[in-house]
């Protein structure tokens, strides 16, 4: 997560290039604002609809026997995930 001291920066930065009128660093201060922001809102929300779920194809097996197990993750969101990592025992 992004700690607040990042944000005391950015916000200083950005009094900065106000007071001193300089529209390169308030251009870069700017973008930095709205990456981290999205940055944030992604980390927070990312997971927000992800649905798992697994399934036996038998209830009952005796000792040695084998079967298939399903496993569904579903993204209900239009947020797209880049990856996911499940650890399942």
């Amino acid at each position: 997560m992004i700690g607040n001291l990042w944000w005391l920066l950015l916000m200083a930065f950005l009094g900065l290039s106000l007071a001193q009128r300089h529209g390169g660093l308030f251009l870069f201060t700017v973008l930095l604002l709205l990456a981290t922001g999205a940055s944030a809102l992604w980390a927070r929300y990312c997971l927000a609809g992800v649905g798992y779920r697994r399934q036996l194809a038998s209830n009952r097996l005796a000792f040695g026997e084998e079967t298939e197990l399903t496993v569904e993750i579903v993204n209900a969101k239009p947020l797209p995930l880049a990856w996911l990592q499940a650890h399942d025992e």
